[in-house]
């Protein structure tokens, strides 16, 4: 049977060309979430390839993990970034703010870390090294 042919690894193997063939017709008539759940109540594990929109916007999934925060960014206000795929009990990972823009932080920076004065920072500022 067509079972039986692809039944072990080394027989997909040898005949991997009629197995992907044979994929290839079956799941073409299937839209891809379609498939992906018919996969999943076998039980097996799948999921559809999707493009951003798909995944940023319209799965449940990703939703329900919180993958997609929002965060203000300085100069383009709130957007929705790239959260980490991994929840850590202990060290959870969280966004606040977007990244900084260029300069944003010298102050800071060249005051707090580096120890320079006020003045010696607008001085760096005024001469363009900063």
């Amino acid at each position: 049977s067509w079972c039986d042919r692809f039944a072990t690894l080394d027989a997909r193997l040898s005949a991997e060309d009629d197995l992907e063939e044979n994929l290839g017709q079956w799941t073409a008539g299937f839209d891809k979430f379609q498939l992906q759940n018919r996969l999943r109540q076998l039980p097996l594990p799948a999921a559809a390839v999707q493009k951003p929109d798909e995944r940023i916007d319209g799965d449940p999934t990703t939703e329900k993990f919180g993958l997609w925060p929002s965060v203000t960014h300085t100069e383009i206000g709130t957007v929705r970034i790239d959260g980490n795929p991994v929840h850590l009990s202990d060290t959870d990972w969280h966004f606040d703010h977007g990244g900084p823009c260029l300069g944003e932080h010298n102050e800071q920076v060249f005051s707090e870390l580096l120890g320079l004065s006020s003045d010696d920072v607008k001085a760096l500022q005024q001469e363009g090294v900063i």
